[in-house]
């Protein structure tokens, strides 16, 4: 065995700067780790915006080829995570669109809405009623922030908007969860 040959498949041993380079010379093995390093992070993010984990692996999975197809864009490799927190929050974000608008066109077709007062419903189903009624634009910051602990910085550039865009958002999460709450 060569030692060019070694060194491929040796664990990336200098963080997310080796990652990214052994990534954009092809070395897959490097993209398993980075897999192994991101995939619960990715998973969830896009679990705490889901809701659910209908669609997580493929949001995990679409996730991590974007990340290998575009990996020559990433500017600085040290805020590696982070750019793969920006590509998951887009694919979900795009998954949970795709769910409402399914959602919508389901029920136009039934003509009815899912009753969630069935008894014995847990307490999970409540609240994801709730966070279900804010809208996406001001729920996806609030769970990054407030769930997931990102600072707004973080979770600014993870949603793509201003840091002051962001903390309005969770500000009017904030309102309408209490306002939410007061009701029940």
């Amino acid at each position: 065995m060569n030692m060019q040959h070694a060194t491929q498949h040796t664990p990336c041993e200098n963080g997310d700067r080796e990652i990214v380079r052994r990534i954009r010379m092809g070395d897959e093995f490097a993209v398993s780790e980075m897999y192994r390093k991101y995939a619960r992070y990715v998973a969830a993010i896009a679990y705490r915006l889901m809701g659910n984990d209908t669609d997580l692996d493929d949001i995990v999975q679409d996730t991590f080829v974007s990340a290998v197809q575009s990996i020559g864009g990433i500017k600085d490799s040290t805020v590696l995570k982070t750019w793969i927190g920006t590509i998951a929050f887009r694919n979900t974000s795009r998954y949970v669109m795709m769910r409402q608008k399914q959602k919508r066109l389901a029920e136009e077709k039934m003509h009815t809405w899912a009753d969630f007062t069935a008894p014995g419903h847990s307490v999970s189903i409540e609240v994801e009623e709730l966070m279900s009624r804010i809208p996406y634009k001001y729920r996806a910051p609030w769970i990054l922030s407030r769930v997931m602990d990102m600072n707004l910085a973080e979770t600014s550039e993870v949603c793509n908007c201003s840091v002051a865009t962001t903390k309005r958002r969770i500000g009017k999460a904030d309102t309408l969860i209490r306002r939410m709450r007061d009701d029940f």
